[in-house]
């Protein structure tokens, strides 16, 4: 009896052992940019995300940027560009076969949207345009 009671113990401090290493090696740090008009109107937002995988030790990271500005030009087969409210302009190629785009049907020329793009480690990308009120 005692051995099945001490055998029980050594497995459960074990396993806790473990799951606090698992916990131990998730860290995540992110770094986020925000740029704002004098009102708070959002133009620009840029974040960083890097986290540590537990079992391989491999970091990982993604890029999340949005961008708030009216459509100056819009090709749904080629591209968009936009002029933030501090009078930058941002280009995105919506043509490239790498690249997942999401339009909403509002986008058009002199609208005022907010184009999010996400990249991630392997290189994959997604662009998505939604009309901003």
């Amino acid at each position: 009896m005692k051995r099945h009671l001490l055998l029980a113990l050594a497995v459960a401090a074990a396993s806790t052992i473990a799951c606090q290493r698992e916990a131990d090696t998730k860290q995540i740090d992110t770094k986020t940019h925000t740029e704002t008009t004098a009102a708070g109107e959002p133009i620009e937002k840029e974040s960083e995300s890097a986290a540590r995988m537990p079992n391989d030790g491999k970091i990982l990271t993604t890029e999340h940027n949005e961008y708030v500005g009216v459509v100056t030009r819009f090709d749904p087969d080629k591209g968009l560009t936009i002029k933030a409210a501090d009078g930058e302009s941002h280009s995105f190629d919506l043509n490239d076969r790498e690249i997942a785009t999401k339009v909403a049907p509002a986008v058009k020329n002199g609208s005022k949207v907010k184009v999010t793009v996400h990249k991630n480690d392997d290189g994959s990308q997604t662009i998505s345009i939604a009309p901003q009120s």
